[in-house]
Formats: structure tokens, C-alpha cells, sequence
């Protein structure tokens, strides 16, 4: 982690809090990914210190074969390079939208990969 550029976080939402307490607090700058569903820039700041940048990224599923489409919403303060970084690593699976964060949760329901399977445990929700 002492020389990485980028760390991407792809975990279970309810995964973020111990692993971000795992990897303790960062000394250098270091971008952060996340692509934890429902878990908002302002609870990411608090998991790593001041010098992490983060950005929020959802993929959708039909990136792993290059067909997707990818939301990201950026931390304040990102760098435009930072940016271009980000967005273009993304590209490569799909077109990448930015939007702000207050609809990134409703980008994550529309494009979930969970969208219209059973929930595990309970029954078909389509009847």
C-alpha cells in the first residue's frame, strides 16, 4: 500500500468498516474506489484519514463483458487527473456516467446485479 496509486475497495457493504479499520489510517495520497453499495462518501472519509481521495464506483453487471455501464461520484477536491485516471480504467469495460452522489444509491438499485433474482432466504419478489 506504501507505493500504490489506487486501492479498490470491493467488498460487501456491511465488509467496509472492518477492512477500512484493517488497513488503517494511509500517510501518503492514495486514491480509494469503493464499490460498496450504499456506503456514502462521508462514512469512506472517516475510515482511512485526511489523505485518501475517494470515489464511489458501481459497475453494472454486464462489465465482465465489456457491455456495462459504470456510475462514479467523486470525492471534493479530486484532481482533474485524478478524474481522468478513474474514469478511463473504468472505460474499459463500458461507458462511465458521473453523477452526484444523491443519486448514486438510485443508479445502484436501477443497475443492481441482484436486480430481479430471488433474495437469498425469501421468497421469488416476482411472485
Amino acid at each position: 500500500m506504501e507505493s500504490a496509486d489506487l486501492l479498490i475497495i470491493a467488498v460487501r457493504p456491511d465488509s467496509v468498516r472492518e477492512l477500512l479499520k484493517e488497513i488503517g489510517i494511509i500517510r501518503s495520497r492514495l486514491t480509494v474506489v469503493s464499490l460498496a453499495a450504499g456506503v456514502p462518501l462521508s462514512k469512506l472519509r472517516v475510515g482511512l484519514g485526511p489523505s485518501a481521495r475517494w470515489v464511489r464506483a458501481m459497475p453494472s453487471p454486464v462489465c465482465r463483458i465489456g457491455q456495462g455501464l459504470t456510475a462514479l461520484t467523486f470525492d471534493r477536491g479530486l484532481s482533474l487527473a485524478v478524474r481522468a485516471e478513474v474514469r478511463n480504467l473504468f472505460a474499459l469495460v463500458g461507458p462511465v456516467l458521473e453523477i452526484p452522489e444523491k443519486r448514486f444509491d438510485a443508479f445502484t438499485v436501477t443497475y443492481s446485479s441482484s436486480h430481479g433474482y430471488p433474495r437469498a432466504g425469501g421468497a421469488d419478489p416476482r411472485g
